[in-house]
């Protein structure tokens, strides 16, 4: 049951919190004097609420442990003062479980850095990549070790491989491999991703990385030729038939965008999505 914000809070005291999803803890530890109790005060006429000069540390249930939340953000509307005061025992048994769980935690990650430490050093050894230089790491190391990895791979293609802006990698190129195909080399070098959801970038550096260099984006465009659109049409023509795809239906007309609005009482997105799907995954 929560109580007021007023009453004075003890060591003990169960808290709850919906943020980072604690949950439920207790006051293990009190900094300060608690002043006035969160009473309310009137500020030409405007009530406010008094935020308190005390700390408070808690150890949450689930095993985390939170230090020095001042008194004005523990009385705040995102978190809960219960009526529960726990036990002498229970509040010492709840920091002996913190202090396991950070333990723990602490040799996850001595253990997690020393994979990727061995994972680096395999990488670098590794003899595909025996040409790529390790000396330059940013977007312009970047482009240059993908620039040698796409001629590798694909001799005969011409790919542009440039730098744009400060950590970004721009690749394209027409016809030759599948931008799938592509990806395959090139996806390694992003070291994140932005993350729509919560509309942030979030960095995820992999052991290639920190040897081989990364960027924030690597991006990726393919252009087609005339002669693959004809290619295309031609794969369309013997998929679908005359009926459908008539003698208006050319590269010319897939150029000028006629074929956007084609018989989109068959093809959902015109004719010309249609094209671009079987583009995109068609090698000359």
């Amino acid at each position: 049951m929560k109580t007021q914000a007023k009453k004075i809070i003890v060591v003990g005291q169960i808290v709850s919190t919906e943020l980072y999803g604690l949950g439920r803890g207790v006051v293990c530890s009190i900094n300060g004097e608690q002043s006035q109790y969160g009473q309310d005060t009137n500020v030409n006429g405007v009530i406010r609420q008094g935020g308190g000069n005390a700390k408070f540390d808690i150890a949450f249930f689930n095993g985390e442990r939170s230090r020095f939340i001042p008194e004005c953000i523990l009385r705040s509307a995102q978190w809960s003062i219960h009526e529960e005061v726990a036990t002498v025992d229970a509040v010492k048994m709840a920091i002996e479980y913190t202090d396991v769980i950070t333990e723990k935690k602490a040799e996850e990650e001595k253990l997690e850095r020393e994979r990727f430490s061995q994972e680096k050093e395999r990488v670098k050894n590794l003899p595909e990549y025996k040409l790529l230089q390790t000396d330059d790491l940013g977007a312009k190391g970047v482009a240059i070790n993908i620039r040698k990895e796409l001629k590798a791979a694909h001799p005969k293609v011409k790919f542009s491989v440039r730098k744009r802006d400060y950590d970004c990698v721009y690749i394209g190129w027409t016809d030759g491999p599948t931008e799938k195909q592509v990806r395959e080399i090139t996806d390694k070098y992003k070291y994140g991703r932005f993350d729509a959801m919560q509309d942030m970038y979030e960095d995820n550096s992999s052991p290639f990385n920190e040897v081989f260099g990364g960027a924030k984006y690597v991006l990726t465009e393919r252009a087609r030729s005339d002669a693959l659109i004809k290619k295309a049409l031609e794969i369309a023509l013997e998929k679908y038939g005359c009926e459908l795809i008539t003698e208006e239906c050319n590269v010319e007309a897939y150029h000028k965008g006629k074929l956007n609005n084609f018989r989109c009482d068959f093809f959902y997105h015109g004719l010309s999505h249609e094209i671009h799907i079987i583009a995109q995954n068609l090698v000359l």
